[in-house]
């Protein structure tokens, strides 16, 4: 593993591991700041404080001859502002921070130029002149919403428009077909629930009834979306959509979904998935030229007819989808599909989900449930210090990826089927690795890993701790380039764990797990799910490194 060429940072302080071969000692920088002074390897850089905006994170090394290395290693990333901003509801020209105020109603739509309650003749009931450009700060005054749709806003990447609650809790309701919240044809928009100090999520959502409404869909060709501090308290299909459907406008050759940042929300009780990200049909063009589906049969299968051509859904680049909080979805809690784009076969990291929580995820009767967290086809990355427990459906965690996707410091409890799952069903897969480091599994089902992929190269799979299932790992395809050592899946979890009934899976000092496992250092894994260094030496097994 490398560090991600772009990483999104929204807490301090800033901590990295640093690895390499030959390097003893580090110094690092900031921007084009003075490098620190040099550290061991065995400390992880710590960074109390760093300012807004883009940085980057410059690292040098030198060898036990104090030889040291010339081209710095860098990798940017994005520290953000997002958190409390008590907002009240004024605009500049009183004092305030408002550029427009946007107050309760029903049925509201806005564009860039124009702001009116819609009233199904294409003609507005109340118009208010709005002039929408990058870094205009659109406030919801708190109170009760039916809908709101947003289309054409367009920011810019050092100055997205913001739209964001003032003066207390923005809810959303309704039980008819529309979203509750809708993003439209727009890009570099961010929708935070950041504006009332006493209300965590300060934009909530509920939509009811038989007709399949999302709580909040970004769409219609929307790009460079930050949502963030929202909470879906139901919602009749899924909580939070972040794709653009396959059409004649938008494809997979005229446009790319970049940059979706989706973070610190809270979605429970839906009556579809948590989150539905991305397509689910990136391999529907393997499938088309090789004659064995015809193309736009019907809407589920990723693709249309446009002018006696082939269309398939659109791609993702840039996924982002962290600390959340999910519970009782019907479908999948997380799902993300055709977030790749890594067209050489070499690891590709354009897509992370990590530190989330998923309880009682895909507990639905329907098929279709694959798992409590999903990678859906199309999709590359790292997934980590996720912590699932609980659902009906096939897995805790379902990979069915093309491979590059890297599996580690994940805690999965209680799964029904199998703890986690890598499908071969990605037509037209890269072949390339799937590795799967240093997770905590405990399931009531056959399985602690199956691995039904068979062609792809360069399987690892270290140092996970995988206990009460019939069979820890179980490989379809004996032949598989896979290499497995150090995993632990035997004892009780009483002889493992602080407390397994009060879901604390830290171990005790005398589990068998404590340095059982295999320095992966060099495969940049350096530190545990509480972001604590690993050890030098022999690494303990499971998600986490046991400390006094």
């Amino acid at each position: 593993m490398a560090p991600p060429a772009y990483w999104y940072v929204d807490a301090v302080p800033l901590s990295a591991g640093v690895a390499g071969d030959d390097v003893t000692h580090y110094r690092y920088a900031i921007d084009d700041g003075a490098f620190s002074d040099e550290q061991p390897v065995a400390a992880p850089i710590s960074i109390p404080s760093v300012a807004a905006g883009k940085r980057t994170l410059k690292i040098i090394g030198r060898d036990a001859a104090g030889n040291w290395q010339v081209t710095p290693t860098q990798a940017s990333f994005h520290m953000a502002t997002t958190g409390p901003e008590p907002t009240a509801c004024k605009l500049v020209a009183d004092g305030g921070t408002c550029d427009f105020i946007l107050t309760t109603s029903s049925g509201f739509y806005a564009t860039p130029n124009h702001f009116y309650d819609a009233n199904g003749d294409g003609t507005p009931d109340y118009e208010k002149l709005l002039d929408i450009k990058p870094g205009s700060k659109v406030c919801l005054q708190a109170g009760a919403y039916d809908t709101l749709n947003i289309r054409g806003f367009e920011g810019s990447p050092e100055a997205p428009v913001t739209l964001v609650n003032c003066g207390g809790r923005v809810d959303f309701a309704h039980s008819h077909a529309n979203a509750a919240l809708g993003v439209l044809e727009s890009r570099y928009v961010r929708i935070v629930g950041v504006g009332a100090a006493a209300e965590p999520y300060g934009i909530t959502i509920a939509t009811s009834g038989n007709q399949g409404a999302n709580g909040l869909e970004i769409t219609d060709g929307s790009s460079d979306i930050e949502v963030a501090f929202v909470e879906v308290k139901s919602s009749a299909y899924a909580g939070i959509v972040a794709r653009t459907n396959v059409s004649c406008k938008w494809h997979r050759e005229s446009f790319v979904q970049e940059n979706t940042f989706l973070h610190h929300n809270n979605v429970h009780d839906t009556g579809g998935e948590g989150f539905y990200i991305g397509g689910s049909h990136w391999g529907a063009l393997e499938l088309v030229e090789n004659g064995n589906a015809q193309c736009g049969v019907n809407a589920g299968n990723g693709t249309i007819v446009c002018e006696n051509d082939c269309k398939f859904e659109p791609e993702l680049h840039g996924v982002r989808v962290y600390a959340n909080r999910v519970e009782r979805t019907a479908a999948d809690g997380i799902q993300v599909g055709s977030a790749w784009s890594d067209n050489d076969g070499t690891v590709d990291y354009d897509t992370e989900v990590y530190d989330n929580v998923v309880i009682a995820g895909a507990t639905g009767d329907s098929p279709y449930n694959s798992g409590a967290l999903d990678i859906n086809p199309g999709t590359s990355g790292r997934v980590y210090r996720n912590f699932v427990r609980g659902t009906d459906a096939y897995a805790g965690l379902f990979i069915a990826g093309p491979g590059n996707i890297d599996i580690y410091n994940n805690v999965i409890i209680t799964a029904t089927d199998v703890g986690l799952v890598i499908q071969d069903n990605d037509v037209g897969a890269k072949n390339g690795p799937f590795r799967i480091l240093n997770n905590t599994i405990v399931n009531d089902g056959p399985h602690g890993i199956y691995m039904y992929h068979s062609h792809s190269q360069g399987n690892l799979c270290h140092n996970n701790l995988l206990l009460r299932t019939s069979e820890a790992i179980h490989l379809l395809n004996a032949s598989v380039d896979w290499k497995a050592s150090t995993n632990v899946t035997t004892g009780s979890l009483e002889s493992h764990f602080v407390n397994a009934g009060e879901d604390d899976y830290h171990l005790l000092s005398t589990s068998s797990a404590v340095d059982a496992g295999t320095d992966v250092s060099s495969l940049g894994l350096t530190t545990d799910f509480d972001k604590l260094p690993r050890k030098v030496g022999p690494y303990d097994v499971g998600a986490f490194e046991y400390t006094p």
